[in-house]
């Protein structure tokens, strides 16, 4: 599974990305471009701010072309969702920040509603980058 992301609010990031493959882990370079097959999205509320994490499969897992959408992805990775939520909630509270909350009804949307979140954040950072929008005025969906 690939995880990516995009803040809200003030924090205007690329889309980054975790990497989990079926398999053994298999270690990128810091950098490196991966083909991805976007599954599914969860909604956090991150410090108050609006974060997506977009949930792809790498067209190089040997399960790829078996993983479509949400649903194969419980089916054939059962569990992972709710781990990789789990995670995103909870990761800041070793560092004595509160737990992350989910938007969303605390439930992943699909592949459909993942490419709309994919499709207007390359839009707002193309707008950004062009510099015709400012950075307060970009949509958060």
């Amino acid at each position: 599974m690939v995880c990516c992301h995009r803040h809200g609010k003030t924090h205007r990031m690329p889309i980054l990305k975790n990497k989990v493959h079926s398999e053994r882990t298999i270690l990128r370079s810091i950098g490196e471009i991966l083909k991805v097959k976007p599954l599914a999205v969860l909604a956090m509320i991150d410090e108050g701010e609006l974060d997506w994490k977009i949930i792809a499969i790498s067209l190089d897992d040997p399960k790829a072309s078996l993983v479509n959408d949400i649903e194969d992805l419980e089916k054939h990775f059962p569990g992972t969702l709710m781990a990789i939520r789990d995670w995103f909630r909870n990761y800041k509270i070793p560092d004595g920040k509160p737990k992350n909350k989910s938007g969303l009804g605390n439930k992943a949307a699909g592949k459909d509603y993942a490419l709309k979140v994919i499709t207007e954040t390359n839009e707002s950072w193309a707008k950004l980058i062009k510099r015709s929008i400012p950075a307060g005025e970009l949509p958060l969906l």
